[in-house]
Formats: C-alpha cells, sequence, structure tokens
C-alpha cells in the first residue's frame, strides 16, 4: 500500500515566499483523500545558505583536484580560476567548514518548515503517513532554487525511512496514448562525449541486468538520436550518460552527445513526444547540472526522470548507477531504489564530500512509477547511420515487461476483488447449510441429538422438592 502526497508551493519563491501552499493526501484506495492549505514565509538565510554550501562544494573539488564531469567547453577553464592552494591546512579548513554548513543547511530547513503558516501540514503529513509503509511525497513548484534543496535531510524523512521526495512542475498531464509494454524492457543508452570521463562503466553496469533489450548509442550525432527516437516499437527507458551543464541564464539543459554537437531537450521535443507516446516511461541522465534538462522533459508529461542537481564526479555517477540499478531491477519501487541508492552514496563521502546530496527524481503525479520485473538478457547493438536509413526492429525482440499501473485500474480491480470475495463466501454459507440440512434430514444427526440433550440434562443442578407437592405411593 502506498500513499501518495503533493505538496504544491504555488507560484512564490524563497524571496517573496509561498502565500498559498495546498497538501494533499491521495490513499491508495482514494477513498479518504483529504487537502489542506498552509503557507511558507521568505527565507533569504536558506538562500544564502544555499549558495555558500554550492561554492565551497566546487571548492572542495578544485583543492582535491578531482574533476567534476563539466561540459567541454568548461573544462578549458584554468583550474587555478583564482584559487591558491598554499598547504593541506587549507583543505582540512575548507571540509570543517563544508560540513559545518551542511549542518546549518538540514537545520535551516528544518527551521523553515516548521514555521507557524507549514507546522499544521506537517501535523498532518504525521498524523496519516503510516512510517511502516512505502509513501511517495512529490514537491510541485516553479523557483529553481527550491529544486535545488536537499529536500531529503529534511527532519521528516528521518522519522520516515519508507517515504521518498520527487520534484513535479505546477502543470501536468497523463501521457498521451501511452501504452503498457510487455516482455523485455527496452532500454536507448546514450553514450555522449566522454572527454575526461569513462562512460564504458555506465555500459558495463547496463549490460550486466536481466530482462533487458538495450540499443547503444556512441556518440551519436544529432540526427541519428533523434532518429532512434522514433523507433516505432518505442523505449521504455531513455538513458544519458556524458556531459551536461544547465545554462543559468535561462535554465534551459544541454547534453553533449560527441565533440563537436550538442543539444537542448526542446531541438529533440517532437521526437521524445512521440517516443512518450509509445511507451518511454524513465529517463535517467547520469551528467551533471540536469535539473534544466528534467524541468525541460517535465513539460513534456514525461512520467519519471533521474538527474544529478549539480555537478558530479565521473566517480560518484557510475556508483549511484550501480546500485540504483542493482536495486531497482529486484521489483524494489522506483522512488524506495533512488532513495537507497542515494543514501549508500553517503559511504564515500569521505572521498567525494556532498555526494549523497546530487540524486534527484521528477516524478509526473498523473502516471504511477513504475516497476521492474521478469528475467533473462538480451542486447542490441545498434545499426550503423551509413547502412541503414531506417531503423528497423533490433532482432525481432519483444518489448519490455514494466508493471506500469494506472490508478483506475487499480481501483477497477479492487472492486473485482470485493465482488469476488463475497460471492466465495456466499457459496460457502450456501454449500455448509444444505450439507448440515442433508444430514439431519436422513437422521444420521439424532443420536448425536439425543446424547448432547441428555448430557446437558444431567449437566443440571439437583433441584429441591417442592413443599406445595403431595406424592402418594401404592405398594
Amino acid at each position: 500500500m502506498t500513499d501518495v502526497v503533493l505538496i504544491n508551493l504555488g507560484r512564490g519563491n524563497l524571496q517573496q515566499g509561498f502565500p498559498l501552499v495546498t497538501l494533499q493526501i491521495r490513499t491508495e484506495q482514494r477513498a479518504q483523500d483529504v487537502q489542506f492549505t498552509g503557507s511558507l514565509p521568505p527565507d533569504s538565510k536558506l538562500l544564502n545558505l544555499y549558495h555558500r554550501w554550492q561554492l565551497l562544494y566546487n571548492f572542495l573539488y578544485k583543492v582535491r583536484s578531482i574533476g567534476l564531469c563539466q561540459a567541454p567547453d568548461e573544462s578549458s577553464v584554468d583550474d587555478n580560476d583564482g584559487i591558491y592552494i598554499e598547504d593541506a591546512d587549507v583543505t582540512n579548513v575548507s571540509e570543517t567548514e563544508f560540513t559545518q554548513v551542511c549542518i546549518e543547511l538540514q537545520r535551516q530547513i528544518d527551521n523553515w518548515l516548521d514555521s507557524e503558516g507549514f507546522r499544521s501540514l506537517e501535523r498532518q503529513l504525521r498524523m496519516r503517513l503510516d512510517p511502516r509503509q512505502s509513501n511517495q511525497i512529490i514537491l510541485q513548484t516553479e523557483d529553481d532554487y527550491v529544486r535545488k534543496l536537499p529536500w531529503y535531510i529534511w527532519q521528516l524523512f528521518q522519522d520516515y525511512i519508507r517515504t521518498e521526495i520527487t520534484l513535479s512542475p505546477l502543470s501536468f498531464a497523463s501521457p498521451i496514448g501511452q501504452h503498457k509494454s510487455s516482455g523485455k524492457i527496452r532500454v536507448l543508452a546514450i553514450l555522449g562525449d566522454a572527454t575526461g570521463i569513462d562512460v564504458e562503466a555506465d555500459r558495463r553496469y547496463l549490460e550486466s541486468l536481466e530482462n533487458v533489450d538495450i540499443c547503444f548509442l556512441d556518440e551519436p550525432k544529432r540526427s541519428e538520436f533523434d532518429r532512434y527516437l522514433w523507433y516505432n516499437d518505442g523505449w521504455d527507458v531513455l538513458f544519458f550518460a556524458g556531459h551536461s551543464i544547465t545554462q543559468d541564464s535561462d535554465q534551459i539543459g544541454r547534453i553533449f552527445l560527441n565533440a563537436s554537437e550538442s543539444l537542448t531537450i526542446k531541438q529533440l521535443q517532437n521526437a521524445l513526444r512521440k517516443a512518450i507516446e509509445r511507451g518511454l516511461h524513465l529517463a535517467i541522465f547520469n551528467s551533471c547540472e540536469g535539473l534544466g534538462l528534467a524541468a525541460q522533459l517535465a513539460d513534456l508529461n514525461i512520467p519519471e526522470i533521474i538527474v544529478m542537481r549539480e555537478p558530479v564526479p565521473d566517480q560518484v555517477a557510475q556508483i549511484f548507477l550501480k546500485n540504483f540499478l542493482a536495486i531497482f531491477s529486484t521489483g524494489q519501487s522506483l522512488y524506495l531504489s533512488v532513495r537507497e541508492a542515494r543514501e549508500q552514496l553517503q559511504g564515500i563521502e569521505g572521498d567525494y564530500p556532498g555526494a549523497s546530496w546530487l540524486p534527484v527524481m521528477f516524478q509526473n503525479p498523473a502516471v504511477e512509477p513504475l516497476v521492474w520485473r521478469s528475467p533473462s538478457v538480451n542486447l542490441v547493438v545498434a545499426p550503423s547511420e551509413k547502412n541503414n536509413d531506417v531503423v528497423e526492429a533490433p532482432v525481432n525482440h519483444s518489448r519490455a515487461n514494466l508493471d506500469i499501473p494506472k490508478r483506475d485500474k487499480n481501483k477497477t480491480s479492487s472492486k473485482i476483488r470485493i465482488w469476488l470475495n463475497l460471492i466465495l463466501i456466499l457459496k460457502s454459507g450456501l454449500l455448509v447449510t444444505t450439507l448440515v440440512m442433508g444430514v439431519r434430514w436422513l437422521g444420521f444427526l439424532q443420536p448425536l441429538e439425543l446424547w448432547t440433550f441428555d448430557t446437558f440434562m444431567r449437566l443440571r443442578p439437583a433441584e429441591a422438592i417442592d413443599e406445595r407437592l403431595l406424592i402418594i405411593t401404592i405398594d
């Protein structure tokens, strides 16, 4: 059983506050759906703490000479960038300061969410959510800085260990024409520009999966990528490994396909819409600064998206992908798989500070999260663009077997189960009644009934002689 919580922050922002916050709790049976309203005040301190955390995060990786998976046009910037390290003491100080900022940021998020206008909403959450069951919280907002905040450090998630938070835009709709797939999971894997990173590790993790048909495109041209998105039988998962950025000026995400080509989601929107219509359910961008990509994809109503919110070290991206795929492919729910894989990154934060704060998931509230199931593996190698003008079905493989239940389907199945149980009870009652009446009519029960009656009569307490009665005997 899973309850879904929608927290809609409206059109506000951290500088001006959120005057109308709506909390909606959807139960699985949709019989006890409730909605409450509140507000959140502006918080410039929280915004400043985030900027400070981000600055120290990038500074620490410069100090450690650990490359972040930055886009090729950013990698040419001088590594010093005006920052000079005299000795190891500066590194130690920065690590201590970074840890302190993490603590302050967590404390400030808790304080902000404990404000008078939001306190009643959190109380409703704690009253109505069962911490022992899986719950999903979807945060709807258009504020870029709110999306960048690590919401999972909110104290609520320490108490509700089977609850995960995902992001969503204010407006959403069910994908038009999307169908449920069957058979093996079909993955379109784009291995983009690999300058300075090891995308082959991502390939190995994907190839180790069971029940998948994978089509790899290595540093494809834009036309080739677009052409494969139009594939008639569709894809279930779109995966990208490589370089990406979010342009701060307009919050537009850009991926780098090869050494000479990059593109935005808008430049693929027609092909992506068709891919979503044909069953594309999950997009994973294992690359840097993916919030811009996620925001654009969410506008196309794709069901789920997983990205990294900040620049990410190559090793962190690989470890997250490996852990996520290992957990998700066992049948664990998508959002709990993301949470567990993200939390496992805490173990490497001695080498990669802030790693467990990087992964973030977007969820379309109109669609149920998918579930992985079924065995057996097949790999599909993408045909060369030079020899194929039209994308053909990769070697007669079946489509993916994803369990993507719809809310209406769940509701109908529940009603059917109730009726089946009622019919079973009526049949059982009729059978037992008929059996008892038949045996009694044949007289098989009479000896047992007489013996039982006699036994109960003997068990009665002895009665005294009534003085009003005169007994006369003749002998």
